[in-house]
């Protein structure tokens, strides 16, 4: 179940002000449309694939031009 909270306005003869514990004002719960939620994006994992195996490859060559140039 999703809910949105909203504020609400208190006066000082609302038996809710009174009881509450701090000076913030009183939050109710609604409920709320759920088509209005945006949908969570996808993370592109063939790219972020791509990326992790072109750092893997770069990083191959950076030691195998390490071990040729200095041993």
């Amino acid at each position: 179940m999703i809910v949105q909270l909203r504020k609400i306005a208190t006066t000082s003869g609302d038996s809710h002000a009174s009881s509450a514990p701090s000076a913030e004002p009183a939050m109710i719960a609604d409920q709320m449309n759920a088509a209005s939620l945006t949908p969570p994006v996808k993370p592109n994992r063939r790219l972020r694939n791509w990326i992790i195996l072109a750092n893997v490859a770069a990083w191959t060559l950076i030691i195998l031009a390490i071990r040729l140039i200095f041993f």
